[in-house]
């Protein structure tokens, strides 16, 4: 009779426990979600859109007579890395015709990014230790066009395909906004 009772006691704190667990998982399960849909709801409605003014910036000059690109870029990121060909193109083709001024924007420190500077290996003016956040830039690399007015008027994200490095490209070169 004493075995019984234990047994019963066992498998009664054995189920209390594994009710527990269940609880625990459904809780995380049902919390993880909704808390990643409730921060990326709040990302998306502080993220940089089109149309809305460029966050002003008393260290960043933009063009006020033809705007400009602004490339948000970041000394650790493999997808900036990888698109340093298509900066470099860029520099050269936005040297040649002046025609829309470039300015790359840099979370990091002013060394680490004197260093990715010389790897691009054109004349890059950027402004380096920026705050992301109150420019409301989620993710690098980004690439935002300004207009004069400063409105945002473009905003390419990620990596870009080749259709889209041309349409920058297009822009920069001929300016037209």
């Amino acid at each position: 009779m004493n075995r019984t009772l234990v047994r019963h006691a066992l498998e009664s704190v054995t189920n209390t426990a594994v009710l527990l667990v269940c609880v625990v998982v459904v809780v995380v399960l049902v919390r993880g979600p909704l808390s990643l849909r409730l921060r990326s709801s709040r990302t998306i409605a502080e993220e940089l859109q089109e149309g809305e003014a460029f966050p002003k910036q008393s260290e960043l000059h933009l063009d006020t007579t033809r705007g400009t690109l602004v490339l948000a870029l970041s000394t650790t990121c493999r997808f900036c890395a990888e698109s340093v060909p298509f900066y470099q193109h860029l520099l050269q083709s936005g040297n040649k015709t002046l025609a829309l001024p470039i300015l790359a924007v840099f979370p990091n420190s002013e060394s680490d990014v004197s260093n990715f500077a010389k790897k691009v290996g054109a004349n890059l003016y950027a402004a380096s230790a920026q705050d992301f956040r109150s420019l409301h830039i989620s993710g690098t690399p980004t690439i935002v066009l300004v207009d004069s007015s400063g409105k945002v008027r473009r905003i390419w994200k990620g990596m870009l395909s080749k259709d889209q490095e041309h349409e920058i490209l297009e822009v920069v070169q001929r300016g037209r906004i």
